[in-house]
């Protein structure tokens, strides 16, 4: 695929700076994908593992007795459906208009009207073309929306053990008259606490670099789509660029930036609630307490690379870059127009 849609701009009689940067955005989706399929396929047993560790290992909201608390994770839980069935519809919306907007609009069976721009030899007839281009068509949303949402509900289940953890470790010293039962929260909490810092290490390893290359390319994506909003004069390719950039954006913040952000969030508050919990009224339990309090204190963040922290405020600057460099861009054509 990806040498059919280099070879119709090779074989373009008329070679533009956008007909290249188009054929350069092309190539990035499928590139996208290829990363997706690939990270699917070698880190599967890793993924598996994470999987099973939240089976077997997670807290179960039915176990809570803060009856408020069950509440909002329910409602946490019903928020993230709802995330995903909004990201479904931008989905099968962007689909249906990247990939049947121009034959729909023109009714011309040219290579630009293909699914993917791409060159059509001589001896292929393009309606042939077109149905078999229905495969990786498909194909590609179907893989992206099961690499997103696999590190989506990870992170944000994730995020929410630890908005557990902190509710039990806020009321530690409730019966505090029964020392076994003080100590045997320590304990529970002290292990939780110990097996999610382990699992934070898990998945870093599994989708730091997965997650810092689609950075790249997402990025670029992105850049392009807004240079294409902000040059084209045809409202249908406007339109198209539109929801393309929409999805991107919307991928990107909503299944990394705020799981990553609110994990970063629930793990902080852990401390500060222990610290609030009037620890200081039990000094019997000094060395439980240092120790848990301690452990509390040990960063948890989703690393990207190895070396940059995801977050809310590492988005907006990305988001900000992308401006940049997109109207960047915009300026190399203009000047190069006036030339």
């Amino acid at each position: 695929m990806t040498y059919l849609v280099v070879m119709l701009f090779l074989y373009s009689e008329d070679k533009t700076f956008i007909g290249a940067v188009a054929c350069f955005t092309n190539i990035l989706a499928q590139l996208h994908v290829v990363l997706y399929v690939t990270a699917l396929y070698v880190l599967r047993p890793n993924i598996l593992y994470l999987l099973k560790s939240i089976q077997h290992q997670f807290w179960e909201i039915e176990n809570c007795k803060d009856f408020k608390l069950q509440l909002d994770c329910y409602k946490t839980l019903h928020v993230l459906k709802w995330k995903y069935r909004i990201f479904c519809t931008l989905l099968f919306f962007c689909v249906l208009t990247y990939y049947y907007g121009r034959i729909l609009e023109s009714k011309e069976t040219t290579p630009e009207n293909m699914m993917f721009e791409s060159y059509i030899p001589k001896w292929m007839n393009f309606w042939v073309m077109f149905a078999w281009q229905h495969l990786p068509a498909y194909g590609f949303p179907v893989i992206e929306l099961a690499m997103d949402f696999t590190v989506f509900s990870i992170v944000s289940l994730t995020a929410m053990q630890f908005r557990l953890l902190r509710h039990e470790m806020e009321v530690i010293f409730k019966d505090s008259k029964d020392g076994i039962f003080v100590m045997d929260k320590f304990r529970k909490c002290s292990e939780h606490l110990t097996f999610l810092l382990g699992f934070r290490d898990s998945v870093n390893s599994t989708f730091s670099w997965v997650v810092f290359l689609y950075l790249g390319i997402i990025t670029l994506i992105i850049c392009i789509e807004i240079y294409f909003i902000s040059i084209l004069e045809n409202t249908e390719d406007m339109l198209r660029a539109v929801v393309y950039a929409a999805l991107m954006f919307f991928e990107f913040f909503i299944c990394y930036c705020f799981p990553a952000q609110s994990l970063v969030d629930e793990s902080q508050k852990i401390a500060t609630t222990f610290f609030d919990s009037g620890w200081y009224n039990h000094l019997k339990y000094h060395r439980n307490t240092i120790l848990l309090l301690g452990k509390a204190q040990l960063q948890v963040n989703f690393t990207v690379g190895g070396f940059l922290n995801l977050d809310l405020q590492t988005g907006l600057t990305m988001a900000r870059s992308m401006f940049s460099y997109s109207m960047f861009l915009r300026t190399m054509t203009i000047l190069k127009e006036e030339l």
